[in-house]
């Protein structure tokens, strides 16, 4: 791991000539618009990064032959990258002499590069990909999210389906079988034979008697006729009520008809209950998913505190990375290359105007605790300050 010891620049951009050796982890770089200071920081990102032609149009300043930038690390790496009309010439030694190239650099610096300000214009998708890629997580986000939001379909079309079923009124008083005409129908002739056997045993008592008081001489054979009938009329079962029966045949079916409506109202309050009840399970393993989710979060180890994320992209105090403040999304940036733990510790920030002096203290102690040091510039008119810059150079 190291850090910037030594940094020359000759006629770079604005830069005429400046050397900064730092003696802290924040280096801040003040000066008028114009005066040089965004130039120092594209030396270091050129120094340190593949030289980008669309980046730096024209690297050699007005006027001169050649540009140089000359970096020493504090492991002893020295890095030189020299800029003729003809094109950028990188020269790389490390400090046991082994020639160092732009392929050693580029492993040896974060992901994202040396400028903090990657990671906050970067997309939301790349922010996002580049924070899970840092952070250990007890969970897939990607299958916890595809997991709620099959529950949520769920839930929702149970919720539909019950809301389309509306509302029933269910008789309790009424029965659930329905009346059997057919069995009435039975019965009622089963009684009109049982009646008619009836009535023809009293008129057979009633001719039997006539018959004993007409015809004396067959008196006998009368008196065992009035036996056979009394006998007869022995074994007749009771008179069965006709009208009542009469009476169920003919409401038999306004009742049927009761009886089938408030069934089915029944089914339909069966069904919205068993729908609704699908609903809240739906909704408890949502909420259980959600929870395993926060319990994930809330045990992994964030770059920054505050820090989060959803389907969507990155959080800041639980509002979109973009929605944050200039100060709290730089803070967050250079938590970012920090917690990618490269070997090069060296990191740029541009306008760090936005910047107060807590999130300043904040950037300090970030970079104190992680052996990581900071450009930052800042435009002043100020001249107490350690590097000041005044056409190209420092003051």
């Amino acid at each position: 791991m190291s850090t910037i010891e030594s940094l020359e620049i000759t006629n770079f951009q604005r830069i005429s000539a400046v050397k900064i050796e730092p003696t802290n982890s924040v280096i801040l770089l003040f000066g008028k618009n114009a005066a040089g200071k965004t130039s120092i920081l594209d030396a270091i990102e050129t120094g340190f990064c593949k030289f980008n032609a669309k980046f730096i149009k024209r690297p050699i300043r007005d006027g001169a032959g050649r540009a140089d930038i000359k970096i020493k690390l504090t492991d002893g790496t020295q890095l030189h990258q020299k800029f003729t009309p003809s094109g950028p010439t990188l020269t790389g030694k490390k400090a046991n002499g082994d020639k160092l190239g732009q392929r050693d650099l580029d492993q040896a610096l974060s992901v994202l590069g040396v400028d903090a300000a990657s990671f906050i214009m970067a997309g939301e998708k790349k922010q996002l990909e580049t924070l899970l890629s840092i952070v250990e997580l007890p969970f897939v986000p990607a299958e916890l999210d595809s997991e709620i939001k099959a529950l949520e379909a769920k839930r929702l079309l149970a919720g539909q389906q019950a809301k389309v079923i509306g509302d029933f009124d269910v008789d309790a008083n009424i029965p659930t079988d329905e009346v059997s005409l057919n069995e009435l129908i039975i019965q009622y002739r089963a009684g009109q034979e049982s009646n008619a056997q009836l009535d023809a045993a009293l008129d057979g008592v009633e001719a039997a008697t006539e018959y004993v008081t007409v015809l004396e001489r067959q008196l006998i054979k009368a008196k065992e006729s009035l036996k056979t009938a009394g006998e007869v009329l022995k074994a007749a079962p009771d008179r069965v009520e006709l009208e009542s029966l009469q009476a169920q045949i003919n409401n038999a079916e306004a009742s049927n008809s009761a009886i089938r409506a408030n069934n089915s109202a029944r089914e339909q309050v069966a069904r919205k209950d068993k729908l609704l009840s699908e609903w809240a399970s739906f909704d408890a393993q949502i909420k259980e998913v959600q929870k395993r989710k926060a319990d994930g979060l809330a045990t992994a180890e964030m770059p920054v505190e505050g820090l989060s994320f959803d389907e969507e992209g990155v959080l800041y105090q639980g509002v979109p990375f973009s929605r944050a403040s200039g100060a709290e999304q730089i803070i967050v940036s250079a938590a970012m290359i920090i917690a990618t733990d490269p070997e090069v510790r060296t990191m740029v920030i541009r306008n760090g105007n936005v910047m107060d002096e807590r999130s300043l203290q904040v950037l300090q102690s970030m970079c104190e605790e992680n052996n990581f040091q900071a450009f930052v510039e800042f435009v002043s008119d100020s001249e107490d300050h350690e590097f000041r810059l005044v056409d190209g150079e420092l003051a």
